[in-house]
């Protein structure tokens, strides 16, 4: 839900960017700029700069859809494109992580807080890389096997329940500058960085258990 609202205020943002002539990938890169300054804004500590860094947060979810709507429009989808969007969407996971800890030790002086979004920090990458993995190697086993099984599999089993996380993870951070000056805001944060933390380890434990059930299969030469 919250990436269908993105989408809306991407259709919006898209023609601007169609009528300066940026490509689908610059606007990839001027993303990532936006994330690296977004963190820096969390770095800084202040509820004003809190504020900014949210609301850059959101500028990049919009943007981040932008790039997809330009390379429908001008029909130059790449895979190189791709593989731009999902590496500097892992990296933009992590700064986000890692500016909120930082934010939560110096202006909330609260150290449980900054431990648990340094382990969440740490821990984003690979719930990305090992679904990533998962896939590629679905695709490459599809290929050369009878064995067909389905890339996202993670679709197929509690999708309802791991989008509603990942909404109200969304919405949560968003909405979060609201409750600066109250106690709600480090309850929002813990929800926040515990809910990211358990998920990912749930993705991790869930597809190192169904590739041991569907990849466990004889892979020749031509896989290696």
């Amino acid at each position: 839900f919250f990436l269908i609202i993105c989408r809306f205020f991407s259709y919006y943002v898209t023609p601007l960017f169609l009528r300066l002539n940026i490509s689908s990938n610059a606007t990839t890169y001027l993303n990532f700029l936006l994330c690296i300054a977004m963190m820096f804004f969390f770095i800084q500590s202040t509820f004003l700069f809190y504020n900014i860094a949210i609301i850059s947060l959101l500028c990049i979810y919009v943007l981040d859809c932008v790039d997809g709507s330009i390379s429908r429009i001008k029909k130059k989808s790449t895979f190189y494109g791709r593989f731009l969007d999902s590496l500097f969407g892992i990296i933009d996971k992590s700064f986000l992580m890692f500016g909120l800890s930082i934010f939560c030790n110096l202006a909330l002086n609260n150290e449980i807080l900054f431990y648990f979004g340094i382990i969440s920090t740490c821990i984003s990458p690979f719930g990305h890389f090992v679904l990533d993995k998962y896939s590629a190697l679905a695709r490459w086993q599809n290929v050369n096997s009878k064995n067909k099984i389905k890339p996202y599999i993670w679709k197929t089993k509690y999708k309802r329940i791991i989008l509603f996380v990942k909404d109200s993870q969304c919405f949560s951070i968003i909405f979060s500058p609201f409750f600066l000056n109250t106690n709600y805001i480090e309850i929002i944060l813990y929800y926040f960085f515990i809910s990211h933390t358990l998920l990912n380890i749930y993705m991790i434990i869930f597809h190192i258990r169904e590739s041991s059930i569907r990849m466990n299969i004889f892979a020749s030469d031509r896989t290696h």
